[in-house]
């Protein structure tokens, strides 16, 4: 799992939608190096954490597959509305494994989307209570009480990304 250990100030941001995959972006995207930790079951549920090098900054999402979507229920909080410490960036990242001489690192997990109005909440891995959060423009991302990152939300997204993932992620 993604542990953040620190906060970057926020870069440019971009949302892209294509054929296969729905993505945010930070930054100039041309760093040196970008390290991959991906999760999922790999085959119906995929995820991927661009992480730049030699910071371990993120610098993109990339959701590819989800096997476990559900309706934002009214009744789910956004993050940035819980009564819990907020600060504003990008999460700097560690991980449990040497990532040096990696692109992608791969830890299988549970990957669950909620579809919203205009917004989706991506659950990494068990249900874990959010203790603290990130937020950079209009994502925000859920931390532990480990500072594990477990939850991503990204709001106010246009109604061509909400036809986008209606579309690819049907419930």
């Amino acid at each position: 799992m993604l542990k953040v250990i620190n906060i970057s100030p926020i870069q440019q941001q971009k949302i892209k939608a294509d054929e296969y995959t729905f993505s945010v972006e930070w930054g100039e995207w041309k760093p040196s190096k970008i390290l991959y930790w991906r999760t999922g079951d790999f085959h119906k549920s995929l995820i991927e954490i661009g992480l730049e090098e030699p910071s371990f900054r993120l610098a993109s999402i990339t959701l590819a597959l989800v096997e476990h979507i559900y309706q934002w229920r009214p009744d789910r909080p956004h993050i940035s509305a819980l009564d819990i410490p907020q600060e504003v960036g990008l999460p700097i990242c560690q991980t449990n494994a040497q990532l040096s001489n990696l692109l992608f690192f791969d830890e299988p997990g549970l990957l669950t989307l909620y579809i919203g109005q205009d917004a989706i909440r991506i659950e990494i891995g068990d249900s874990k209570q959010i203790s603290s959060c990130i937020k950079a423009k209009n994502v925000s991302f859920g931390l532990d009480k480990d500072k594990t990152l477990s939850v991503i939300e990204i709001t106010k997204l246009s109604k061509e990304n909400m036809a986008f993932l209606n579309n690819k992620f049907k419930l």
